[in-house]
Parts: C-alpha cells; sequence; structure tokens
C-alpha cells in the first residue's frame, strides 16, 4: 500500500464547514469484510493498529483498533473516498487524485487516546446524503448503493494533548484547538470489492 503519499496534508487541504455528528448503517446479507493495517504518514512505517471494514450496498462499518498513537491526546478520522476509483491515474487512488469526479472528504469520528496511547472504536457510514452540519472538506458522500463499489481511504489526524474545556472542539474539528499543531498520523485504505454489480438498484 502506498499510504504515506494517500493520505498526508489532505485533511489540512479542504476546509468547508464545522462541526461533526455521528452516522448510522443498515445491514445487508451479502456484506463482505476486509482487514488491513494502518501505516504511519510520515514513513509509511506499520504501528500495531488495524482496521475492519464491513461493506453493503448501503452502507460501510469501520471497527478501528489503534495503538502506538501519544497518550492521553485528542484525534479526529477523516473519510477520504473515491465513488469512482477508476478515474484515478494511479492505484490504488493517491493524492494526486483528489478532486478526480467522485472524490470527497469529510468527518467520521473523533477520540481520545488513554494512558498507552490506545483507543478502540466503530464508525457507521451510509450512504446518500450527509447530517446535516458534518464537517466536510471536500463536498460529496457515498454515493447511493456504492458501498461495496468505492474505495475507502481512513485518516486518523493528532490535535495534541487534551485541553480541559476545549476537547470538544479537539475531536470535532479538522484543526480545532490544535495544542500545539495538528497533523494527520496513520492512515488505512480499504480497495473495492467490486460486487457492485450483483446488486439492484432500488435507493433508500
Amino acid at each position: 500500500m502506498r499510504i504515506k503519499s494517500s493520505f498526508s496534508g489532505l485533511a489540512a487541504a479542504f476546509l468547508v464547514v464545522a462541526l461533526g455528528m455521528p452516522l448510522t448503517a443498515s445491514a445487508d446479507p451479502r456484506s463482505t469484510y476486509q482487514t488491513a493495517d494502518f501505516e504511519r504518514l510520515s514513513d509509511g512505517g506499520v504501528v500495531g493498529s488495524a482496521g475492519t471494514l464491513i461493506r453493503s450496498r448501503k452502507a460501510v462499518d469501520a471497527n478501528l483498533a489503534l495503538s502506538g498513537l501519544d497518550a492521553d491526546s485528542a484525534y479526529t478520522i477523516w473519510f477520504v473516498i473515491w465513488n469512482d476509483p477508476s478515474e484515478c491515474a494511479t492505484n490504488p487512488c493517491d493524492s494526486v487524485d483528489v478532486g478526480v469526479p467522485g472524490n470527497t472528504i469529510f468527518y467520521a469520528a473523533g477520540f481520545v487516546t488513554d494512558d498507552s496511547g490506545t483507543a478502540n472504536l466503530s464508525v457507521h457510514l451510509r450512504s446518500g446524503k450527509l447530517p446535516d452540519g458534518l464537517q466536510v472538506l471536500r463536498p460529496g458522500n457515498l454515493r447511493k448503493n456504492n458501498g461495496f463499489d468505492a474505495e475507502i481511504h481512513m485518516i486518523v489526524r493528532t490535535h495534541g494533548p487534551i485541553l480541559p474545556g476545549l476537547v470538544g472542539e479537539q475531536i470535532s474539528m479538522v484543526v480545532g484547538a490544535c495544542n500545539p499543531t495538528c497533523a494527520d498520523q496513520i492512515g488505512i485504505m480499504f480497495l473495492p470489492t467490486g460486487k457492485g454489480n450483483d446488486s439492484d438498484s432500488d435507493s433508500d
């Protein structure tokens, strides 16, 4: 995987609106499961963190087990999605492909690590219109009924040690209460499973 070049700096580049909200997902009997390791964005090294992506036609669910992060620190997670990965100049899609048709970047979740620099969380994303108020760095969404065919990357972004009274801002905004700076730290990618042609065309 080319995580380093795929992710580094993306979250800082496309600020549009503010505030994050949780997302929901739905089940599909044809769901597929993918697992991958996170990599450091600075050098591509494996950090001992991993993720599982459960795909259905109308939704994706990411279960993330994170370790090796900064202790007692605030983080945000950002989706980088290519609904049409065939439009990318690279395979898998890379930073040079930001802005191609079907590309979108938006808030996924926020969290605080424990005193050992670990965290476990789940992120749910339903296809179609994003919730109002969600922080979007590049407009778009997971296209309806495109859960199997989208290429999905996730960035974990540090906001530094927690700041009393400002944790809510630190875990919900791309440049929220950076202490002293915010930086993309690790990333993971999930390639499309190619099951979209098996899906029917009804919508939510």
